[in-house]
């Protein structure tokens, strides 16, 4: 048997850029680019109804609902993992998006107990010290307290590719996922988190019990639109106000594409 105990090429550190009002730096958890807005503050105003729909009037009001909005790619046999083997993982991982990004126990509860299931026993001591610390906002979103989610869901755009893994002592597979998640708040402003999160799975029989599961390998985000002060502790609420985008940047609705690079500047 042999052991792999730790992925060899996993970041040291998680990277999470904010934008919008901050962006900070997290290695191997990231958090996000705090909020940039072109649009005008508008007047204080009353409490919205519910029925409004916070995404009317940004990119993503075209986007898949929630967990909708995560599409498996076909599962092939790679490596020495059959199509069965890989479209197991494939389940796993969306099962771990869902857990860290979507579901109500993590969101809303702040509650990590359901996402640190999905991962290998080896690897939850370390991801429950960095929910701990707030070292999260790469891979999960925790809203902060005192703010409230609006009753339209999450929209959610991005895809999921996966690959032999290299350097690994015995054969794994790597998942590399990268979504736009959508959060509206019930007073009408909305925040951007985009990811890109490297899961990996080792060949089961050949590592230690312990080892059997998900691991989280690197993770890299921005966040924007967010208050600076909670995103730093990887919590998330909407910035008080919107905030200017400095003349000559680029278009800040490109920070809703999942296509666009998570290489951004900090306005925090």
């Amino acid at each position: 048997m042999t052991e792999d105990p730790w992925p060899p090429d996993r970041d040291p550190l998680r990277k999470l850029a904010i934008v919008g009002v901050v962006v900070v730096a997290l290695v191997c958890t990231g958090f996000g680019v705090y909020a940039w807005r072109t649009r005008p503050a508008a007047p204080e105003a009353p409490r919205p109804t519910e029925a409004a729909d916070p995404y009317a009037s940004t990119p993503a009001r075209d986007y898949p609902t929630g967990a909708a909005g995560i599409v498996l790619p076909e599962a092939r046999a790679t490596g020495p993992f059959s199509a069965v083997e890989v479209g197991d993982v494939l389940i796993l991982v969306r099962a771990a998006l869902i857990a860290g990004r979507l579901d109500s126990r993590m969101v809303v509860q702040r509650d990590p107990v359901d996402f640190l299931a999905l991962l290998a026993p080896g690897e939850r001591t370390r991801v429950q010290t960095e929910f701990t610390e707030g070292r999260f906002g790469a891979y999960a979103t925790q809203i902060a307290p005192g703010h409230r989610l609006a009753s339209a869901e999450p929209r959610v755009s991005g895809s999921v590719t996966y690959r032999l893994a290299t350097g690994t002592l015995v054969p794994a597979i790597d998942v590399v996922t990268n979504f736009v998640w959508v959060y509206g708040f019930d007073t009408q402003r909305v925040v951007v988190v985009h990811d890109e999160v490297t899961w990996r799975v080792h060949e089961t029989e050949r590592v230690f019990p312990d080892q059997r599961g998900l691991w989280l390998v690197n993770s890299h985000a921005y966040m924007s639109n967010v208050d600076c002060t909670l995103a730093a502790r990887a919590l998330l609420a909407p910035a008080a106000a919107p905030v200017v985008h400095p003349s000559g940047d680029p278009d800040p609705d490109t920070l809703y594409d999942p296509n666009r690079s998570l290489d951004v500047g900090q306005t925090c």
